[in-house]
């Protein structure tokens, strides 16, 4: 158990390794020392810890091991907690996204009824997840995260919770503004995602956050806020995270000099992304859009349209309602082909490009008002107020009790003198 507790810790700091280490221990120690159910407990959590480090289908494999102990064992907590696990697994590996909400909602109904706050918080959150990626579907998404965001702060009892995973919902849920080009409100969602981290909280969830509100800031052309926000992402990727992201970095960091005209600075990040050996590397579309906007300012436009075609392959469900920054390959690929003297497959691209930046119209259709005027939040504000006033007339009560206590102590003290 003290194995398990340190995993814990380490995971929420986001020291994903250490983590799967000290699941590992504590099962070695459960298959010595424990019966069946507590080796399938800690099958179970290294499950989860192998998925925390990318290894979705190794903790999938172990997660189904601990299920079938509690399958045998008819141990309904187990089973519920198992299923829910497994939901989340496989939302994280996108293989099948489908089975993934049925195991999630096939362990709700047992999660409610036993009020099983935490087992719910990543039901939910699961969900919001499946929603946002695999159904597209922006409204179920927003409802979703929201759901967690009212779990946590209803079990704190407090409005200034400060949480790893409450900060993540309201992180995804900024997420959807900003893909509905919603950017204000996207800003504030990710400010009120890093208000509610806590200090020793998950440090790429922070890195995570800045980046995107470095996204946005570039969007509004507040190019020494977006600066300053991508600062701290490098920063925290450099000690926290991996090649992949910082690639992404480097990536917008060349987008953000040449927004600006800074093609030269533009350039040497178009280095960095390629790099040294000046081989593409590049793994992301969004990276690809970037190297073809470099060639495109140095009206390399054979090489431009490599980079676009490129994104434009390897990306996206090109129907999907949240290709938004992605789809300026194709506007990028049209350009080329005009530049190139290829008029109609110009305006074949660019009616897609049009066809694809509509597809993220649902989204808009979202009342775009401020976070603390949505009606989710004023609930929340209106029970929190509820249960602030019933806990001061509880404690009132208790004084006064207390005081008439008091008096009747001191009253047959007298007496009896």
């Amino acid at each position: 158990e003290v194995h398990l507790e340190l995993a814990d810790e380490y995971a929420g700091r986001a020291l994903y390794a250490e983590a799967m280490k000290e699941c590992e221990r504590a099962l070695d120690l459960k298959k010595a020392h424990g019966d069946a159910l507590d080796e399938a407990d800690a099958m179970v959590r290294l499950g989860v810890a192998l998925g925390t480090t990318g290894k979705n289908g190794e903790g999938i494999a172990w997660v189904n091991k601990g299920l079938k102990v509690f399958n045998a064992r008819r141990d309904e907590a187990g089973i519920a907690r198992a299923t829910t696990e497994l939901g989340v697994l496989m939302a994280n590996s996108g293989e099948d996204p489908l089975t993934a909400k049925e195991h999630l909602i096939d362990a709700l109904v047992y999660h409610h009824e036993h009020d099983n706050i935490d087992m719910l918080v990543k039901s939910y959150y699961a969900l919001g997840r499946t929603s946002f990626l695999f159904e597209e579907n922006p409204a179920k998404t927003l409802k979703n995260y929201y759901k967690v965001i009212e779990l946590l702060r209803n079990q704190s009892g407090r409005t200034e919770v400060k949480n790893n995973t409450l900060a993540g919902a309201y992180n995804n849920s900024g997420l959807v503004y900003l893909h509905a080009q919603e950017n204000t409100l996207a800003i504030e969602y990710f400010k009120k995602a890093l208000e509610s981290l806590p200090e020793d909280g998950n440090a790429m969830f922070k890195g995570i956050m800045n980046f995107n509100l470095a996204v946005l800031h570039h969007r509004l052309a507040d190019f020494e806020a977006a600066h300053g926000h991508l600062d701290v992402a490098v920063s925290l990727n450099d000690e926290y995270g991996t090649a992949y992201f910082r690639e992404a970095l480097h990536a917008w960091r060349g987008r953000f000099y040449l927004k600006q005209g800074r093609l030269d600075s533009a350039q040497h990040y178009r280095d960095l992304t390629q790099g040294l050996d000046d081989q593409d590397q590049s793994k992301l579309p969004v990276n690809y859009t970037f190297l073809g906007d470099v060639s495109f300012a140095e009206q390399n436009f054979e090489e431009a349209r490599e980079h676009y075609e490129s994104a434009m392959s390897k990306n996206f469900n090109e129907g999907g309602i949240f290709a938004n920054d992605d789809v300026e390959a194709v506007m990028g690929a049209s350009r080329c082909a005009k530049a190139l003297g290829n008029l109609l497959r110009a305006f074949e691209l660019q009616e897609k490009y049009y066809a694809m930046r509509d597809s993220v119209m649902e989204v808009r259709r979202i009342p775009a008002i401020s976070l603390s005027e949505t009606r989710e939040e004023v609930s929340l504000r209106e029970k929190e107020e509820r249960r602030r006033v019933e806990q001061e007339r509880e404690e009132a009560k208790s004084r006064n009790f207390l005081q008439y206590s008091a008096g009747l102590f001191v009253i047959v003290i007298l007496l009896l003198l």
